[in-house]
Order: structure tokens, then sequence, then C-alpha cells
């Protein structure tokens, strides 16, 4: 079945904003450049890349993909089931989930402005969309050990956006974000951190990594409306 392993809650909504064994040290990151960003090869080797056919993972995580988003946002591709019924918070795809390209997860939508002064129930309402892959089918943590991650991806909006890591031993709404994410370039895996919007929480260790079960990239609500234009997570490299 190929759907989100969590329901619909939103991701770590803690300080007022929405919200996975040790790398190999033969390969340092280069400490002149920011330390959130690990320099290394493009790929660790066998198993370290994932690409995606008809909606499911191929290489190293082998999940399906899935859609997940906010009570206010709204999603037009891709749609579920037989009668390719729109995907909504309440109604996230229990079923076939209909990828309009085959060799990538792919997400169009809407992601409303919050209010200049937005409270707790605008965020938890309107948090943004979410599109990512779970590790296997079920569900399950990688079980390996890398110490970066490169998310490649085409149609990006220009704010809102980051990448999102789940840990199988968390409950669904705690989630591992990076801001500091561009299409292409490797990201520490221990610089994420449970509100990297001003890295408050809890950072992911290396102990973690293994546990990770799901990768995602989610858009997420600013005080400007996001259109979400083909959205398209095309591969992951994980890196050594």
């Amino acid at each position: 079945m190929d759907t989100k392993d969590a329901i619909s809650t939103p991701p770590d909504l803690a300080n007022g904003e929405p919200n996975v064994s040790p790398p190999d040290t033969s390969v340092a990151p280069d400490t002149s450049v920011a330390p959130d960003t690990y320099i290394a090869p493009p790929d660790a080797g066998p198993g370290s890349t994932v690409t995606f056919s008809d909606g499911r993972g191929q290489g190293a995580m082998t999940g399906y993909g899935w859609v997940t988003l906010g009570a206010s946002d709204s999603v037009t591709t891709p749609t579920c089931g037989a009668a390719e019924a729109p995907i909504t918070s309440a109604s996230l795809c229990l079923g076939t989930t209909h990828w309009n390209i085959a060799t990538a997860l792919c997400v169009t939508g809407t992601v409303p402005a919050l209010p200049v002064s937005p409270t707790q129930p605008d965020r938890n309402n309107n948090w943004g969309i979410q599109v990512g892959v779970n590790a296997a089918e079920p569900n399950q943590a990688i079980g390996k050990s890398f110490g970066s991650i490169t998310v490649n991806a085409t149609g990006l909006p220009s704010s809102g956006a980051r990448v999102e890591l789940h840990r199988s031993v968390d409950a669904a709404g705690t989630t591992y974000c990076s801001n500091s994410f561009v299409s292409g370039t490797p990201i520490a895996l221990t610089s994420f951190n449970t509100s990297c919007w001003d890295n408050s929480g809890t950072a992911l260790t290396t102990g973690d990594v293994a546990k990770i079960d799901e990768v995602g990239i989610q858009v997420s609500s600013t005080n400007t409306a996001i259109t979400v234009t083909d959205l398209c997570m095309t591969s992951i490299v994980f890196g050594p």
C-alpha cells in the first residue's frame, strides 16, 4: 500500500514553527566552509543512491512515495485511488497514488500566507506541503551509516523549502530538518535539528542516522503565499 507510514500530524510545532553508526572517518568535512555543508564524493558506493520508479524508491530506500499537508494547504497532484481523488490532510492516500512523472515524486499545490501575527492554530492548520519517501515497505529504518545527504529536486519555490528526516523511533510529528537546502548540494546529517529555523532543538547524531525511515522535502508556510508547481524529488544520494 503506497502510503506515508505516519498520519497527517504536522511536523514539530514547538516555538511556533512547523516542522535519521558513525560515518566513514576516512572522508572528513572541509572545515573551511560552513559547518552544515559536508563536502564529500557524490556517491558513497553501492546502496547509497535512491531513484524512483512509478512512485516507489529504488536502491537505498525502497518504500513508497507520499504527500502530506496542513488542513489549510492544498494539493492538486498527485491524486489518489481509482477515482483520482484529491489528497488532503483529512484524507491522505491509503490506496494507489497517481504520480504525474514515473521517475520522480512530484507535487503541485498551494501554501496560503500566514497572517502577519500568526497564532499557534494558524501554524497548526497551515504548516505547508511535504513530499517524501519511506525507507522500505513495510516502513523501517535504513539501517546503514552515512555522513551526508544530497537531495536532488526540480521546481523548488524561491522560499520555504527544507529537507525533513524522520527516525523510526519517533512520533509522527517529530522530525529533523535542514534549511540549508540547495538541490544537488550535500548536507551533513549531523547538521539536522528538530528546530532547524534557529537550531534550538535536538541535533541529529551519527548514531541516529541508521534510524532514518523517511526523507522528504517540505515547503513551509511563510507570510507570503507559495505556489508549488511540479516540485519533484528526482533522487537522493547518501554520502560518507
